[in-house]
Formats: C-alpha cells, sequence, structure tokens
C-alpha cells in the first residue's frame, strides 16, 4: 500500500485480468473503465460522456493472494468496484518525450451487484491454471466465471452488457 491518494471506482473490467510473476512476487494488471451516462432532454436519450480507462495493479503479499484472486474470479466486462491508492509513473519514450501517467494500486476489489447477483460456478479453471504453472488456482487468460456478468450480449435486463471496450 502507498501513501497516495484513496480512490473508490466503479466500472467494468475493460480487459481480461493478467497474471504475471515479478521476481518472487506476483502481480495482475488491468483496466477498469468508466463511462459516465445523463439523460438529455432535448434528444430525449441518454448520452455518454468520456470514458475514463484507470490502470490497476493487484499484488500478492505474504498469505494475502488478492492479485491471483483477481485474475481467478474476474473477466473482461464484468462490472467491478476497487480501491486503493493513487500511483505515479513518469517515464521517457522511445522519441525521448516525457510521459506521466496514473495506476491505481488496489487494495480491494469485487464485484458490483447493482444490476444483479452473481452466482458462482465452478469451471475447469484451476486445471488451466496448473497447465500455466499457477498452481494456486489463478489465470491470466481470465477464469472462474459469475452467472450473466460478461462482456457477451445484454442478458438479464443489463443495459450496458454489449458495451465494447
Amino acid at each position: 500500500m502507498s501513501d497516495g491518494p484513496r480512490l473508490t471506482v466503479t466500472g467494468r473490467l475493460a480487459r481480461d485480468p493478467e497474471l504475471k510473476r515479478a521476481g518472487q512476487a506476483t502481480v495482475c494488471n488491468f483496466t477498469v473503465a468508466y463511462t459516465p451516462r445523463r439523460y438529455d432532454r432535448q434528444r430525449g436519450e441518454w448520452v455518454d460522456g468520456t470514458t475514463l480507462w484507470l490502470e490497476c495493479q493487484a499484488w500478492d503479499r505474504g498469505k494475502r493472494t488478492l492479485a491471483t484472486n483477481v485474475a481467478g474470479s474476474l473477466r473482461k466486462g464484468q462490472p467491478v468496484i476497487a480501491t486503493g491508492t493513487i500511483a505515479e509513473n513518469d517515464w521517457t519514450d522511445r522519441d525521448g518525450n516525457n510521459r506521466h501517467s496514473l495506476r491505481l494500486e488496489v487494495d480491494a476489489i469485487g464485484l458490483d451487484l447493482s444490476w444483479r447477483p452473481a452466482s458462482p460456478s465452478q469451471g475447469n479453471w484451476s486445471a488451466q491454471a496448473q497447465a500455466q504453472g499457477f498452481a494456486d488456482g489463478a489465470t491470466s487468460q481470465g477464469a472462474r466465471v459469475f452467472g450473466g456478468f460478461g462482456g457477451d450480449k445484454a442478458t438479464g435486463g443489463d443495459p450496458w452488457g454489449d458495451a465494447e471496450f
């Protein structure tokens, strides 16, 4: 946990979480996307605002296996609530330009159950994980499926189920 400002963000996973080994540590990288909507009375329709794309990172620390759990439980398109601290990255790109970005160092994350309940179904994700070398059951390709959530076409009244990222 860093000493930066704390932030809680809601949105949808824009891509499947990627689990990687970083030396002795395990890290999970993913992106949360949030698009504000407002009703335009003049046009009589909902209008999307500018999408915020927030790069996020979760780590396994000791017995706390947040990175592994994210990669083993969440997939692209699912609505999530994530909280953590903001970290800044400064670097120089290939052309010599100074670059700057922000990243959320996630302390906690879960499904946003505002639109429907989640019901975990046991798939064969642990076998896939073991084949990829993640003996604890997480995969870098997505995994455990939660009922009805995802980036597929809208089901069960989910108004954003067909959103593309």
